[in-house]
């Protein structure tokens, strides 16, 4: 158990990394030229990487891919078989909004949650108010550590502080 708690752990601290690492991977990939197709219609590509052969799959119907290391769906983060396609095969630039989960983006805000089969799931308004909590403390921590270096700054803090307070 302490290993799993451990090999989630170094997941969410090197997101970035992780990612950095396979964009970076991905220009190394050799996609072949054929294109193979599966029984319901979607396309297959598959991807040399030195001795190993991965396979990627397109849905022709939402043109999503996937791959079968499931990097995206167990830590959000787009493996580089599915990067290189999307760069080499479909011409595409900027990572397309499916790829990116809203964990990843600072501004999510409270919307409609659905589950598997598109139904409307209720939002836990407690969840939301301790996501606010967190933001605020992490922000008066930054602001606090601050104006504990400077008098002025410290009294002008407290203050504000005070005044707040009343017209909350």
């Amino acid at each position: 158990m302490e290993e799993i708690t451990e090999n989630i752990m170094f997941h969410i601290a090197n997101s970035k990394l992780i990612f950095q690492l396979e964009y970076i991977g991905s220009s190394d990939l050799v996609i072949n030229p054929d294109v193979g197709i599966d029984s319901g219609g979607n396309k297959i590509y598959t991807i040399h990487n030195d001795s190993r052969h991965e396979v990627v799959k397109r849905s022709t119907s939402d043109d999503s891919l996937c791959h079968s290391c499931r990097l995206l769906e167990l830590w959000g983060i787009i493996c580089k078989h599915v990067l290189n396609v999307l760069r080499k095969i479909m011409n595409i630039k900027e990572l397309p909004t499916q790829y990116v989960l809203k964990r990843w983006i600072r501004d999510v805000r409270s919307t409609d949650v659905l589950d598997m089969q598109g139904g409307n799931i209720d939002v836990d308004l407690k969840l939301i108010e301790a996501s606010r909590y967190k933001i605020l403390m992490i922000e008066w921590r930054k602001l606090s550590d601050r104006a504990a270096q400077c008098e002025p700054a410290f009294t002008c803090v407290l203050q504000t502080q005070s005044m707040l307070q009343k017209n909350a």
